[in-house]
């Protein structure tokens, strides 16, 4: 999840291919969105700000008004758009269909309704005007500590942090780790002196990998086994390999699981 070039994630379109799937298949946005829900309010605008491929934002829009899906990276909000067109049409298609009955036919424009309040931005987050929307979403998102604050202000009512409980294992270092992402303890030392009002959730969720054939976990571990000296990366794919669990999947016959502690905070702006 990206903010600025300098601390952004770097996105390739096999590693966002990845990180799609993982999210497809473990579903951890969803156990994520279930603490929070609540406490968003129906006319709210939210930003997603370094929102990735924005899996969280999909569930949240029947929740509140409208979502600004921002990201820096041009291949990010391109997939977005794409992800969106596609799933638009498709419940179009459907809701032509003589068969169906009242409640998909509710369910489909539902769908219609939540994706168009979904709003695909190309843009960097320092540009955004403090008290631009009702509340932020920052998750996992790579900023230093100093110039939190100024990110948080572009909310009026609630900043919403989605980050790591912990430092990473080592072998964790192979999935889509930033070394400026934010951990729990230390964004609870930085709110700390502001006063500010907050609930922390820590959750415990799957987040691992799921792949369609052994080519792509070698892929997979190829990309991810960086700045490793052969050695190193040799004993991470043996390591990897040896956990490779097989599911009942057709699509994704092959997962690499990954257990995760998530800390999600909840911060009142004003």
């Amino acid at each position: 999840m990206n903010q600025t070039k300098s601390s952004a994630y770097s996105w390739t379109p096999e590693k966002l291919r990845f990180y799609i799937d993982s999210l497809q298949f473990a579903k951890p946005h969803k156990k994520i969105l279930a603490v929070i829900q609540d406490e968003f309010e129906s006319d709210w605008r939210v930003a997603d700000i370094g929102c990735g491929p924005a899996f969280i934002d999909f569930d949240l829009a029947e929740y509140v008004t409208a979502i600004d899906a921002i990201d820096v990276e041009p291949l990010i909000i391109d997939e977005l758009v794409k992800e969106k067109k596609m799933l638009l049409e498709n419940c179009i298609e459907k809701q032509s269909s003589p068969v169906l009955n009242d409640e998909r036919k509710h369910e489909l424009s539902k769908q219609v309704r939540d994706a168009g309040k979904i709003m695909p931005i190309l843009k960097d987050a320092k540009t955004i005007v403090q008290g631009s929307y009702d509340a932020v979403i920052m998750a996992f998102f790579p900023i230093s500590l100093e110039r939190l604050i100024d990110f948080m202000m572009i909310a009026t009512k609630k900043v919403f942090f989605i980050v790591h409980n912990h430092d990473y294992e080592i072998e964790r270092n192979m999935f889509r780790a930033n070394p400026n992402q934010i951990k729990a303890p230390e964004l609870e030392a930085f709110l700390e002196p502001y006063n500010f009002k907050y609930k922390k959730h820590v959750i415990t969720t799957e987040f691992g990998q799921p792949f369609r054939c052994m080519d792509d976990v070698h892929l997979f571990l190829n990309i991810y086994a960086r700045g490793a000296n052969e050695p190193e990366r040799s004993k991470i794919r043996q390591r990897c390999e040896d956990r490779i669990e097989h599911t009942d999947s057709i699509e994704f016959p092959y997962f690499l699981s990954r257990t995760v502690s998530i800390a999600v905070f909840s911060v009142e702006i004003g």
